[in-house]
């Protein structure tokens, strides 16, 4: 049997091999236990206890770090969060700053362009009516309801009838915004 049968350096399965071994020569032919067998017996079930009493423990510590990462993160997820809410925030006040002084393009010493960036946007109420007007525009309809926005935006653009008949159906939306680089 091996000596080291109660040091801490052993692992669990070696222990457990151990002490299945010795358990299947315990009993001489005559179904006796030997003496000395019976110390190290009392040895091997003593490490056994201790290594499980530790792993345990150890299997403890390792949740109660599991548990305290799980909160930083969610902590720190909220925190991120809250920092992206603060920069759009920032970036807003300078949006709306931007365009309340008229003021289109900028550069500062840290951001070499600053600009607004309109968009128009088209929003269509009516796609029944829309898809009826526009049916012999294949780069506007392509079935009933597969409208392309940017066929359509060019026909009402070129054609002052198709904008009158349409607009009650399409709304256009102008939105500005922010651009740093």
């Amino acid at each position: 049997m091996n000596s080291q049968i109660g040091t801490k350096k052993r692992r669990l399965v070696d222990i457990v091999e151990d002490f299945r071994q010795l358990l299947l020569t315990i009993h001489d032919e005559d179904g006796v236990v030997e003496d000395g067998l019976l110390d190290e017996l009392e040895d091997c079930e003593e490490a056994f206890e201790t290594k499980v009493e530790n792993c345990l423990l150890m299997a403890e510590e390792f949740s109660a770090q599991a548990e305290m990462y799980d909160r930083r993160a969610k902590a720190l997820k909220e925190h991120s969060r809250s920092m992206a809410k603060r920069s759009n925030r920032l970036k807003e006040m300078v949006r709306a700053g931007m365009i309340s002084l008229e003021i289109q393009k900028l550069r500062t010493p840290s951001f070499p362009t600053v600009y607004l960036r309109k968009t128009k946007k088209l929003e269509i109420t009516n796609p029944d009516k829309v898809a009826d007007h526009c049916a012999e525009h294949e780069d506007v309809v392509r079935w009933k309801y597969d409208i392309l926005k940017t066929g359509l935006s060019k026909l009402i653009k070129e054609d002052p009838k198709t904008q009158k008949e349409l607009a009650d159906s399409v709304i256009t939306a102008e939105s500005v915004s922010l651009v740093v680089k």
